[in-house]
C-alpha cells in the first residue's frame, strides 16, 4: 500500500511539473504577455544568442558607488514637482543626453568612453575586452589630449530610495546614474512599464541613466530610462521602470555628478 502511493505521488508530481522555459524561446516570451503585467515582451535577442553574451552585458555583482562619496539632500518646499519630465526637452541643445549607447560585446555600462567597437547590440556574436586607455584624442581631432578633457566638480550619491529626492536632482542638475538588478524577463521588454514577473531567473547587475519620470495611461507611475544596448532595443533604447517602489532596487544607489 505504501509503494503504491509513494508511485502515485511521483505520478502527479510528473504531470502537474512544469519545465522551466528556455528564457530566450518564443514560449517564454508568450509566457510573459500571459501575465497581464504592464509592460509588453518582444524578441530583442536572436533565439540563439548565449548566456554568456547576454551576462557579458552585465555585472556579475553589485554595482556600488565608491564608499568615499557624499550623500547629498536636496532642500525641498514641498511644492508639487510636474507629472511628467524629460531632460532630453528639458535641455533640448544637449545631444549628449538624446544619445542611446552601444555597449557592443563589452561589459561597459557604468562606463563612459568612447571604444572603437561595432554598434551590434542586441545579440552580439563578438566579445570584446575594453581595450587600454590611451591618452590621446579621437583620430582627426584638432585638439590636444589635455585641451579636450572635460573634470568633474563633484560626484555624489542621492539618498536612497528617495523619490522625490531623486526627482529634485534631475530637476536641477539633470540625467543621474542608476543601478538595479536585472532578472531574465527585463531582456524582452518592448513598452510599457517594467515590473519584475516574481519569477524569472537573475541575471547580474546593470547601470543606466535615468533622464525623468511620468505616469502612464493614468495608473502608473514609472521612471524614463536610457539604456546602452543601441536603438534596437526596447522602446528605440529606452524603458520605464516602475517608480517609487525601488523596483528591482532602481532606487537603490542613484549617483550623479557637477561639471567644473
Amino acid at each position: 500500500m505504501k509503494l503504491a502511493f509513494i508511485a502515485l505521488a511521483a505520478v502527479v508530481s510528473c504531470t502537474f511539473a512544469q519545465p522551466e522555459l528556455d528564457f530566450l524561446s518564443d514560449e517564454y516570451i508568450e509566457q510573459l504577455n500571459s501575465k497581464n503585467l504592464p509592460w509588453k515582451a518582444g524578441r530583442n535577442f536572436e533565439r540563439d544568442t548565449s548566456l554568456y553574451n547576454i551576462q557579458r552585458l552585465l555585472s556579475v555583482g553589485t554595482i556600488n558607488p565608491p564608499s568615499e562619496f557624499e550623500t547629498i539632500f536636496h532642500e525641498d518646499d514641498g511644492k508639487d514637482l510636474p507629472e511628467e519630465f524629460d531632460a532630453r526637452k528639458q535641455w533640448s541643445k544637449c545631444e549628449s543626453i538624446k544619445e542611446i549607447r552601444d555597449q557592443s560585446g563589452c561589459g561597459s555600462c557604468w562606463g563612459c568612453m568612447s571604444y572603437p567597437l561595432p554598434r551590434c547590440n542586441p545579440s552580439c556574436k563578438t566579445l570584446y575586452d575594453a581595450p587600454t586607455c590611451k591618452k590621446e584624442c579621437d583620430k582627426g581631432s584638432p585638439l590636444k589630449y589635455e585641451e579636450d578633457k572635460h573634470y568633474a566638480k563633484q560626484a555624489y550619491r542621492i539618498m536612497s530610495k528617495v523619490e522625490r529626492q531623486i526627482q529634485l536632482e534631475i530637476i536641477k542638475n539633470g540625467p543621474v546614474v542608476a543601478s538595479f538588478t536585472v532578472y531574465a524577463d527585463f531582456i524582452h521588454y518592448l513598452s510599457g512599464v517594467y515590473k519584475f514577473d516574481g519569477e524569472s531567473k537573475l541575471l547580474g547587475g546593470h547601470a543606466v541613466r535615468i533622464i525623468g519620470w511620468g505616469i502612464e495611461n493614468g495608473t502608473y507611475p514609472y521612471w524614463l530610462v536610457s539604456n546602452s544596448w543601441n536603438e534596437r532595443w526596447g522602446d528605440q533604447g529606452l524603458f520605464k521602470i516602475w517608480r517609487g517602489k525601488n523596483e528591482c532596487g532602481i532606487e537603490e544607489e542613484i549617483t550623479a555628478g557637477l561639471p567644473r
